[in-house]
Order: structure tokens, then sequence, then C-alpha cells
């Protein structure tokens, strides 16, 4: 009975274990099932994740591609705009049936009736103001604007100064220019007139330029005015002349330079040696 027993004890013994075995198989089994399908799952998550990520990087490359070009195509527009004002303002003086005049067209029609004695005017002006610095000529603004202060109240307002300007074809910019290169050469022909000049002067052209009833005091600053244009007309002919003869001018608009091997080296010799 006791072997008996023994037997069956270690039968049901074996028949456990083995049950609790299969359990444990079982269990472990569908432990690795589940973590299989975890890291399944896991790896499908981190795919979408990734293919989502180079969906939106792809999606933002392209949208900045797409405003790039948005941004080429807008300045690429202002750039054509700015270049029709270009043509329509700077480029022509005047559009007649779409057909332009540019400037270089007024340019050359101007050189060909007024370039010669334009350039000669220019020519002069240079002159007499290089020859006022080195006599240390200076006018100064203030000079400029007494100038012009005394044209507006002979003018009875700077409205009628303006318009006079205009009549001209003159700027206030080009009006100042024009008054120190004429100062510049009163100052190198005439020196400043001593009352008994202006006085012999008042007397002699009294009836040309003033009243019978005039004074000579009442009057002087006119006399003198007269009196400095009467003598800058008389001299500032011959005194720029003169200048021209001792300048080295070279006019390419009436005598043009041509062209030659090495000219500047050899004219540079020239004057050297």
């Amino acid at each position: 009975v006791s072997k008996r027993t023994s037997t069956r004890a270690k039968a049901t013994t074996k028949k456990v274990t083995s049950k609790a075995r299969k359990t444990v198989s079982k269990a472990s089994s569908k432990a690795k099932t589940v973590k299989k399908a975890a890291a399944s799952k896991a790896t499908d998550t981190k795919k979408v994740v990734e293919s989502a990520s180079r969906s939106t990087m792809s999606f933002g490359k392209g949208m900045i591609k797409v405003i790039g070009w948005i941004v080429f195509i807008f300045a690429l527009y202002v750039a054509v705009d700015y270049i029709v004002q270009y043509l329509n303002n700077d480029h022509s003086v005047a559009i007649v049936n779409d057909k332009r005049i540019t400037k270089r067209d007024l340019n050359d029609q101007m050189e060909a009736l007024y370039g010669t004695r334009t350039l000669e005017q220019m020519i002069q002006s240079e002159l007499i103001l290089q020859q006022g610095a080195e006599q240390d000529i200076e006018i100064s603004t203030q000079d400029v604007d007494e100038f012009i202060q005394g044209d507006v109240e002979r003018l009875n307002g700077r409205e009628a100064f303006e318009a006079a300007l205009s009549e001209n074809g003159l700027t206030e910019e080009t009006y100042r220019d024009n008054i120190i290169i004429e100062e510049t050469l009163r100052r190198l022909v005439v020196e400043e007139p001593t009352d008994e000049q202006l006085q012999e002067f008042f007397e002699t052209n009294k009836q040309i330029y003033f009243n019978e009833l005039d004074q000579f005091e009442d009057v002087k600053d006119t006399v003198r005015e007269f009196f400095i244009r009467q003598q800058v007309s008389q001299s500032a002919t011959a005194y720029i002349v003169e200048l021209e003869e001792d300048a080295t001018v070279i006019n390419n608009l009436s005598d043009p330079e041509g062209y030659g091997f090495l000219k500047v080296t050899r004219e540079l010799f020239k004057d050297i040696f």
C-alpha cells in the first residue's frame, strides 16, 4: 500500500510539474508574443512618426520653394517696373506716340547747336575760378545770399525773382554758381572804386542811368554797381583772353584728340625732358 501510495504521489507530482511547466511555457510564450507585438507596434509608431516628419519637412521645403518663387517673381516685377519708369523719366526726355526722344538725342542736338559756345563759356568759367583760387579770392555763401536778396528786393518779392529765373532758363543753383563766377571775375579785374571815381561816373552818366533830381549820396550804391559793371565789361574780355593764352586747354569738341601708340606716355616724357 505504501509503495502504491508513493508511486501515485510521484505520478501526481510529475503531472503537476508538467502542467506547471506547460503553464509557464504558455505564459512565457504569451509574454514574448505580447512583447513582440508591443515592439512591432512601437516600430510601426516610429515609422509613422518618421513618415509624418518626412512629410512635414517635404511640405515645408515645398512651401519655402513656393514662397521663394513668389518673392523672386515679385522682385522681378518691381525691377521691370522701375526700368520702365527709368525709360519714361530719365532715359527719355519726351515720348511722342510711343516714340522715345532720349536724353542722348537731345544732348546731340544741343551740342550741334550750342555745344561750341557753351563749352567755351565753361572753359572760361573754369579759368576764372582757378585764377581766383590762386589769388585767394573766396566768394562766401553770405556774399551770394546778399546778392540774391538784393535781386529779390529789386524785383519786389521772391515770387517775381523765381519767375525771372524761370524765364531765363535758370535754377537758383545755377544762378548762384553764376554769381560766384561773375563776382570772382569782378574782383580779379576791378579794384574797389574810390568815392572820387564814383562821383565822376555819376556826373558823367547821370542822364543815362539816373534822374536829374537824384543826389549822389542817395544813389551811391547803385552808382557803384553800374561803375563796376562797366569796368568789368571793358576789362573782362581782354583778361579772359590772357588767361586762355597762359593756360593749357584741350578742346576735344572743336579739336578732338586722336589715339596713338603710348601717346600719353610720350607726351609725359616730353614734358619732363
